[in-house]
């Protein structure tokens, strides 16, 4: 996730995602990242962000082979 969620969301969003891998058949779930990443420090509070890729919001993805 690239933004952090708080207490019950976080909580919910963990339930929920939990539920999906134990579903029967289910076997992968992805999304290409759209946007930086927004990390909050638990200690002093402070944001930080770091960009995924080559530059700044640039985002790497997946190489598809075959057909």
């Amino acid at each position: 996730m690239t933004k952090e969620q708080p207490g019950r969301a976080e909580a919910g969003f963990w339930d929920g995602l939990v539920m999906v891998a134990v579903t029967d058949g289910f076997f992968e779930l992805k999304r290409t990242r759209d946007r930086t990443i927004l990390r909050v420090s638990r200690v002093s509070g402070h944001h930080s962000s770091a960009s995924v890729g080559r530059g700044p919001g640039s985002v790497r993805h997946p190489v598809r082979q075959g057909g």
